[in-house]
């Protein structure tokens, strides 16, 4: 969130007088239209008026002041400058002086007495007095002009105008005479410091605004000295008027607050007659625009700002440290060129892995502790460390000294804190963190920086950020400086901060719905098993930005086009010097890759990549820089470096470029192919099939053995043909239900769904946010036949999905395939269910299981739960491998001809979820014709209503999931007939029969007008 930025417009000695309008009144006028541009230019400041004193000629004159409110206040209330953004302060000729006249002896007599020392003037004004009594219409003009309240007092009162920003009115008339009988007020007046101590002390706000009439000069030498300390220590900027002709209009005292006298409004038209704004940013006074009056208008003054515009921009030291800071912040925020600059607040927590507890950041800003912050590389560390740093200076002014560890040596790390401080300005008291960045414990000069940091700076917390040490423990001790470290964890992006980065990154470049987006990205993540950080989220967006607007998930084409926008946002390496040429780096990185997947490793010698590469390019006749290559995969984190060792960051890269190697190269094919070795590695067959479309090769075999798989699960558990317990399973709901849900489906349309921070939520309570830091490669073949099935219906899915241009026959044949291997898997889970009730864990050859929250205690109803829950839980295990737009017409056939029902139930969820091209004519089609009472409509209903609630919807399609919702509560309207409630079970041929059908247009009647049966 940006700090408030304020402008405080400051005006001072009017001398109003009524009778003569040619005067003040001509001057008001032309300064109300002069401030209605300012207002206008800096729209994005909130605006405030100060008036310090003489608002009148004289202050016995209601009259006056009544006029400078008919003359001002319709014109700032029209600005937005509103009575409470209005402070004013008397001046000695806002003084009742007729009445300080019929009792000068007393008024004599009181300053003599009363104002020789703090103490006893402080408590002769705590009593009200005659000295109060001469603002009496001063504080009328007050109350019905600017902000007033019970905490008004003619002495001085306090209040903020902002959450940062305080503003003090002081009031240096008291012992003013106005000029009465000769006596001179210079060096003469006192202040009632009691309530400005006591308001100093009891403040909240971190920038503060002194206001009083006279400069320090006109009082006495007590109150002088007692206001200069409490400015200096308190207060940012002081303003104050009464000087129609100072030497200087503004000045330090003696560095840290700010003093402006304000030329005046009006004393007679051959003065310089003027006002300005002092613009607040960050709780420090920044700019002070002067505007001077001239033949009727106000124009920048040169004159009185000593520059040629007008402006003075003062020397913020605060400022400037903190735009530095800023500065440093957005550069590490900008990925690539042209990226819109887009920050997520990270959340900091003790666990890795995904959870609701609070983020421990705010705190460990407010209050830097040793800790140690891990995370893998580029999650956005130094993005975290650069964010500290700038609010830990918004907050308190406090400097969080931030040290790259790998480029600062042990040797000049003190040095370089000492720079740090002379540039921001700053002492070595201010210190309140130092955070060490890129720090890697098994680095020698690691521990000797932190020993020599700590030897100068002990007691100073440190915070460690490192993306090199792995600590799952709560804490770390580190001997050498005898210090325990808190281990937190820098957390992966949870949806709604993904949705927050679309949303943001869509303003500037409209990538596209943001609901679509977002489970685009999240999707492609989850499938190539990389972890959700900014960076990965910013490189899908900029590839979306682009070419690559297809909604079929061709993740081949993804990685291409990622790949692409790396090498290009690069110098290029090719031998042209134009654009690189990608395809001969995927050529030969898909060589060196075949050897990784060969060896089930993902690790290699840093010494003889650059050698092996260079090797396959003079074996093929490739000529390529292969170091230039190398240096942007390292770069861009594709490849990343642990000692002696790289790898590949994910091993989604591995698999993209040996699949592009199984284009060139049969005998590697064969090996992939023949040997099943695919099943440890799904992902090679995702992007060997999405290369063309058409890999008809890997279709053939992937169906072979899929049907294998089948029988060969179905022969371990020993359970022959269809085996289904919900066939058997009756929907019967109540009428009271029926009445409710015909209303709830009844309610406008345009009836608000759940915020998206709550779909969010929902949505992430099945991502598993610890599965991307396993980048192994697998090898299980041979050891569990059902989990080698799921990887199997995996390859098979993501192959068909791509496969646009295969023979029609056999697409049929693999999707007829990879259904029935969804009904093997449910078929196993249907076979452990009772050892899940029971126990709440169940497994079988490679299938893990573990109950989730929520199910009944009861066993019996629990067991029964877990059965009905069987459809949706095969559906969410296996959907987004086959999940495309394009594959509607190829799924829909399938439903309606399939001869399984669980199948058939599979699909009707799969296509209410995942809602492919013509989704919901299939859907009403399929619906109609299931009994009335069967289980799968009621499933189906409850599905419909947690999409419609929780899905990420648009209007068009929620729109149609209320009418399928209609259609269901329609065939238990209509069919009431033919129900027996005495019916124990249902025909097998009546479970989908064209029996079941309504005619349309009953099906798809009004939800207000379905009749009531007669009782």
């Amino acid at each position: 969130m940006q700090d408030m930025k304020y402008a405080i417009v400051h005006i001072a000695d009017i001398h109003y007088r009524k009778e003569a309008p040619e005067g003040a009144s001509s001057i008001i006028k032309a300064f109300v239209e002069d401030l209605k541009e300012q207002v206008e230019t800096l729209s994005d400041y909130q605006f405030s008026i100060a008036m310090t004193g003489d608002i009148v000629q004289a202050g016995e004159d209601l009259e006056s002041y009544e006029a400078v409110i008919a003359e001002l206040d319709e014109q700032l209330n029209a600005m937005g400058i509103k009575k409470n953004s209005r402070i004013v302060v008397p001046g000695n000729h806002d003084i009742n002086r007729k009445l300080v006249n019929d009792n000068y002896d007393n008024y004599i007599e009181i300053h003599d007495n009363c104002t020789k020392n703090e103490e006893e003037f402080n408590n002769f004004m705590c009593n009200r007095n005659q000295l109060h009594d001469k603002f009496e219409n001063y504080e009328l003009f007050v109350s019905d002009f600017a902000k007033y309240d019970t905490s008004f007092s003619c002495l001085g009162w306090g209040y903020n105008i902002g959450d940062k920003v305080g503003v003090y009115c002081l009031n240096s008339a008291l012992c003013s005479f106005g000029g009465l009988r000769g006596v001179d007020d210079e060096g003469r007046l006192a202040v009632y410091t009691r309530g400005l101590v006591d308001w100093c002390n009891n403040k909240t706000t971190t920038a503060n605004i002194l206001l009083l009439h006279h400069p320090l000069d006109h009082l006495n030498a007590w109150s002088r000295t007692e206001l200069q300390s409490i400015i200096e220590k308190h207060f940012c900027l002081c303003l104050s008027g009464h000087n129609h002709l100072p030497a200087v209009y503004h000045s330090k005292i003696p560095q840290s607050s700010l003093m402006c006298s304000a030329p005046p409004l009006f004393s007679n038209k051959q003065d310089t007659l003027a006002y300005s704004i002092v613009l607040i940013e960050n709780d420090e006074p920044s700019i002070i625009k002067y505007r001077e009056y001239s033949n009727g208008n106000f124009f920048p003054s040169p004159r009185l700002a000593k520059t040629d515009d007008g402006i003075v921009n003062l020397d913020n030291t605060y400022l400037h440290s903190l735009k530095q800071l800023e500065s440093s912040l957005q550069n590490a925020l900008q990925y690539f060129k042209g990226q819109p600059s887009v920050f997520i607040k990270p959340k900091l927590s003790e666990s890795r892995n995904f959870n609701d507890e609070d983020n421990l950041l705010d705190e460990l800003i407010d209050s830097p502790e040793n800790v140690l912050i891990v995370a893998p590389p580029q999650f956005g560390l130094t993005c975290l460390a650069l964010y500290m740093r700038v609010q830990a200076f918004k907050k308190t002014r406090k400097l969080f000294i931030y040290i790259d560890a790998t480029h600062i040596k042990a040797r000049n790390v003190l040095n370089f804190i000492e720079e740090e401080l002379q540039r921001y300005k700053n002492q070595a008291s201010n210190i309140e963190s130092i955070m060490i960045d890129g720090w890697d414990n098994t680095v020698t000069d690691h521990s000797n920086m932190i020993k020599t940091i700590d030897e100068m700076y002990a007691g100073i917390p440190f915070i460690l950020l490192s993306s090199k040490t792995v600590c799952l423990q709560p804490t770390l001790s580190l001997s050498k400086v005898n210090r325990t470290f808190k281990v937190y964890h820098l957390q992966a992006l949870s949806r709604s901060s993904m949705r927050e980065l679309v949303s943001g990154y869509n303003v500037v470049k409209n990538v596209g719905k943001e609901d679509e987006i977002l489970s685009h990205m999240a999707k492609h993540m989850e499938a190539i098993n990389i972890h959700r950080t900014a960076l990965n989220c910013l490189t899908l967006l900029r590839v979306l930005e682009g070419s690559y607007k297809e909604k079929v998930l061709n993740r081949t084409k993804l990685m291409k086009a990622i790949l692409f926008i790396l090498f290009t946002d690069n110098d290029s390496f090719s031998y042209s010097n134009e654009s690189p040429e990608v395809d001969e780096c995927t050529f030969v990185l898909g060589q060196f890759c075949k050897d990784l997947v060969m060896r089930a490793t993902g690790s290699f010698d840093a010494n003889e990549f650059s050698d092996r590469l260079k090797n396959i390019c003079t074996d093929n006749l490739i000529s390529l820089d292969v170091d230039r290559m190398v240096q942007v995969l390292i770069d861009n984190c594709i490849i990343v470096r642990h000692g002696n060792t790289l790898e590949f960051k994910h091993t989604f890269w591995v698999f993209y470029f040996a699949a592009e190697c199984m284009l060139h190269d049969d005998s590697f094919k064969d090996y992939v192919m023949r040997g099943k070795k695919y099943v440890n590695f799904p992902e090679i067959i995702e992007f060997y099939s999405g290369i063309d479309g058409k890999r008809e090769d890997a279709i053939n075999i992937l169906l072979s053995d899929l049907n294998q798989l089948i029988d060969k699960v179905d022969n371990n558990i020993g359970i022959k043909g269809a085996f289904n317990p919900l066939s058997k399973f009756l929907w019967n709901p109540t009428e009271g239900f029926i009445e409710e849900t015909r209303k709830e489906i009844a309610e406008k349309v345009d009836s608000s769904n759940l915020p998206s921070e709550i779909k969010d939520k929902y949505a992430d309570k099945y991502y598993d946010s610890e599965a991307p830091y396993n980048q192994s490669i697998n090898n299980f073949l041979e050891d569990y036949a059902v989990r080698s099935l799921l990887q199997s219906i995996k390859a098979t899915s993501r192959a068909l999905r791509n496969s646009t241009f295969i023979n029609r026959d056999l697409k049929l044949a693999t999707v007829t395939a990879i259904f029935r291997g969804w009904e093997e898997i449910s078929k196993v889970i249907f076979w452990i269910s009772p050892l899940l009730a029971q126990n709440g864990r169940a497994a079988h050859d490679g299938l893990n299981l573990v109950l989730a929250s929520g199910f009944s205690e009861d066993m019996n109803e629990r067991f029964r739960e877990i059965l009905m829950a069987n459809p949706l839980n095969v559906v969410a295990t296996l959907k987004d491998d086959l999940s495309s737009k394009k594959i509607g017409p190829l799924l829909s056939k399938h439903l309606a001809e399939s001869d399984s029902e669980l199948q058939r139930h599979f699909l009707a969820i799969f296509l209410l979820e995942e809602r492919p091209t013509e989704w919901n004519k299939h859907l009403l089609r399929h619906l109609n014709l299931l009994h009335p009472s069967s289980f799968y409509l009621g499933n189906l209903l409850t599905n419909l209503e947690k999409e419609i609630k929780t899905g990420f919807i648009e209007k068009p399609e929620e729109i149609q999931l209320k009418r399928l919702v209609g259609a269901i509560l329609a065939k238990r309207r209509y069919a009431g007939k033919t129900l027996d409630k005495r019916t124990k079970a249902i025909p097998p041929d009546m479970m989908l029969s064209t029996e079941n059908e309504l005619p349309i247009d009953q099906l798809l009647s009004s939800h207000t007008s379905i009749p009531r049966r007669s009782r």
